[in-house]
């Protein structure tokens, strides 16, 4: 009896040991930020900083661009969905002096098919290292100017009160 009991116990424990690698696996490799977070209010170390060029995309064609920094399997960025989707019909309408522009370290096909299975059609750009805009967290936008230089930034999944401030920054106001 002493014995099953010694083999039970040592399951247990590796079982648990698996698991808490696990979780600090996904930390590390998924990192996401959503509300509450205090991660959440620390992008001031994104402004004025100023980004390369991107593969495919050149700052200077637009006024601004308003970075979408997503990846797949992100849920805060999958319940962020219906925001981003009224700044795409905000751009369709005129309302904004942001070109909308989806950036994800994804595949084409995974990236693609996550943007446009929730029914967001802005332009993106996929196998991209979101380390090379500075982001570390997603989702993130980022406000970026004809030099490539950040206006502003914003991480994690938006307040009301910080959607509305994203409006009113890619509105020009």
């Amino acid at each position: 009896m002493t014995n099953v009991r010694r083999v039970i116990e040592t399951c247990t424990n590796v079982a648990i040991l698996v698991v808490c690698c696990l979780f600090a696996w996904s930390y590390a490799t998924h990192k996401t930020i959503g509300f509450g977070n205090s991660e959440a209010d620390t992008s001031a170390h994104l402004i004025n900083q100023t980004l390369r060029p991107i593969d495919g995309y050149s700052w200077s064609s637009n006024r601004n661009t308003l970075v979408l920094a997503l990846r797949v399997g992100c849920s805060y960025c999958k319940a962020s969905m219906p925001f981003y989707k009224h700044l795409e019909q905000l751009q369709q309408g005129g309302s904004l002096q942001a070109h909308l522009l989806t950036v994800m370290p994804d595949s084409q096909k995974s990236g693609s098919e996550e943007i446009t299975g929730e029914g967001l059609t802005v332009d993106g750009l996929y196998d991209q290292p979101l380390r090379s805009l500075g982001v570390t967290a997603t989702p993130t936008l980022l406000l970026v100017d004809t030099r490539g230089i950040v206006k502003k930034a914003w991480i994690g999944q938006l307040t009301p009160a910080l959607e509305k401030e994203v409006v009113d920054a890619a509105r020009g106001k």
